[in-house]
């Protein structure tokens, strides 16, 4: 779900929702310390808990392992693309396999690849740049929508003032058949008195 009921400066102040999907516990406890104080964090252990917490909060971005249980990950992501468009994707693996990469970029839409043994930085980077290209989709929305209304607007002015001019137009146009009328009585009548 994307909402776009909110002002720019709320969007500025937006807090990242992000849903780790892994089945290692102590994965999810590791990467949960590292992002409880930037983000609001979600824990999933398999596919089945992820789309239940995705049913029930809006997500910003994904971290998910590619090796599930019953799954890959870029399956998972595969599925839940058409569902919820807007949240972006990234892949934690250990098994780096090009096929995977491939399949995660061009099949799920993944926004990065992170590779496991992870560097800190890196995946903290990784999360920053999908929050704010989250944020960045949710701004376009809404200055789209704005600019709808506005254009709404501006096309319902533009029809009231074609409305007055052509009222307008139809006045003077009477004031001038009036007029010339006016002028050809009161020729007539000079004629007519000479």
């Amino acid at each position: 779900m994307t909402d776009t009921n909110f002002s720019v400066t709320e969007l500025n102040q937006l807090r990242c929702h992000l849903l780790l999907v892994d089945d290692e516990e102590e994965i999810t406890k590791s990467l949960f310390r590292q992002f409880r104080k930037s983000c609001d964090v979600f824990i999933a252990h398999n596919a089945e808990q992820a789309l239940q917490i995705l049913n029930n909060q809006e997500i910003h971005v994904i971290l998910c392992d590619q090796r599930l249980p019953n799954l890959t990950g870029t399956q998972f992501l595969s599925s839940i693309k058409e569902s919820y468009p807007h949240i972006v994707l990234l892949l934690l693996t250990g098994y780096p396999d090009i096929n995977v990469l491939i399949e995660g970029i061009n099949g799920s839409h993944i926004y990065r690849y992170l590779p496991k043994p992870w560097d800190i930085n890196e995946v903290n980077h990784a999360v920053q740049q999908a929050f704010e290209k989250y944020r960045l989709h949710l701004t376009n929305a809404l200055l789209l929508k704005e600019l709808a209304q506005a254009n709404q607007e501006l096309e319902e002015r533009v029809r009231n003032r074609t409305r007055q001019v052509e009222s307008l137009n139809a006045a003077l146009q009477e004031r001038t058949l009036q007029a010339e009328y006016n002028a050809r009585g009161k020729a007539l009548f000079l004629d007519n008195v000479s």
